[in-house]
This record gives C-alpha cells, structure tokens and sequence, in this order.
C-alpha cells in the first residue's frame, strides 16, 4: 500500500505557497547517473544540480522507479513526472551505512525571490535491512528528521507498474531564495538498516516546488507609500 507523508508547518498552511500553488522549481525523473545525475526539469533562470555520495557506484536502476506522474504528491501544477519506468537512484547498504547524502543546490537567476514550498520524494525499499531512515537540511538547518527505518520495505522486487512507493512532501516554507544568483542547499542524509540482506533503496520523482516573488519597482513602492499616507491622514481629519 502506498504511504503518503506531507509535513506542512502552520507558515505554510496560510500562505498563497501551498503545493497546489506552486511551480515545479526543479525536478529529476531519470536518472543519467547515481552520483551526479542530470536535472530533468528546472523553471525559467533556475540552475540545479544534484550531487549523491555513496550511493551505487555511479548507477541507477529501472526496476526501482515510480510510474505515478506526481511528484510525492504533487502533480507538478503542469509538469507531470515520467511515467516512463527510466531508473531511480539506487542506494546499496548492506552493512547500515551512513553518511549516504544528496545534496541538491537550487540557483535564483531570475529578477524575483523564489520562495521554496515543498521537497517532494517518492521512495522505496527492497529488503528490510535497507537504509530506511533519513533527514532532511535546508541551509544548514534541519527541517525533517524520519522515524527510524520509516521508507516502506516490500521484502521483495516491486510490481510490475511499479506504483508502491511511498509519496513525501516535505515543508521548506520561510526558505526564500535570492533573485540575482542567490543558491540553497537541499541535503537528504540517509542511514540505518544493517546486516544481510540489506540492500535496495530506490529514490525517485525528486523534486523542489516554490513561488517566484515580484518585487515592487521603487517608485511603486513609494506611490503605495504616499497613497497609504494620504489615507491615513484623511481618517485622522
């Protein structure tokens, strides 16, 4: 059965920036490489890149990837995900390794803030003893810290439409992101598991969603300034 975990802070909740909202920032369905894997889709004047240290050898692997179309749970607001079964990333621990990250960095070229929304992640397990456990740091900040061996194990190869991963959408609401070049990291850390077997844990329909944040020309600003004083004024008389 497929799991869904969205972790929505109260900030979130009540802005216009929910994931119905949102636009695909940038996002990776296919995988072309474990470790340095190509972005598959990124919003206008947005740079992305993905690098992943200690996952398998630089591969990815068909049999491990979701079909669904959405990212987690998030349709894309008009970009849906592959449901082409083109590779996940695939993380080999047979020993409870740690230290396995992914460290996405999200680049602002365009003339408006980018305020993030969500991470979103689909994500699966072959046997048990995988590496199920994992967090989460914006910044430097943790924003998300999993139950111990949370990601869902089959205990055997998925099914044939590959539709049984588990569906996460995590909040990075008060994440704002320069215009001009500003950049954030994004790490996922991965750990647990342990003993034989314990190996096969695929990740994939990786994204990051946001808003792009107009920012008032000067003079704009200082027209609604005067006009909110005149307003003012007029109620005191």
């Amino acid at each position: 059965m497929k799991k869904t975990t969205s972790i929505l802070t109260g900030a979130l909740a009540l802005s216009s920036m929910s994931a119905s909202g949102a636009v695909l920032v940038a996002g990776w369905d296919a995988f072309s490489s474990g470790l340095t894997p190509t972005t598959s889709h990124e919003a206008a004047d947005i740079t992305a890149t993905m690098v992943n240290t200690g996952w398998s050898n630089g591969a990815s692997e068909d049999r491990g990837s979701s079909s669904d179309t959405t990212w987690g749970s998030f349709d894309g607001n008009g970009t849906a995900a592959s449901s082409i079964i083109v590779g996940a990333v695939n993380l080999t621990a047979h020993n409870g390794e740690t230290g396995n990250t992914m460290t996405i960095t999200i680049t602002n070229n365009s003339t408006n803030a980018l305020n993030l929304a969500e991470f979103h992640m689909d994500a699966l397990a072959f046997r048990p003893n995988a590496s199920r456990t994992w967090t989460l740091d914006v910044g430097g900040s943790n924003v998300h810290t999993s139950a111990a061996q949370s990601i869902t194990s089959l205990g055997t190869a998925p099914n044939a439409t590959q539709d049984q991963h588990d569906e996460y959408d995590i909040s990075l609401a008060g994440t704002t992101v320069a215009a001009g070049g500003g950049s954030v990291d994004l790490v996922m850390t991965i750990s647990g598991g342990g003993g034989n077997p314990g190996h096969h844990l695929w990740v994939d329909n990786i994204a990051v969603s946001g808003d792009f944040v107009t920012i008032p020309e000067p003079s704009s600003a200082a027209l609604l300034g005067l006009g909110a004083l005149g307003l003012f004024g007029r109620r005191r008389r």
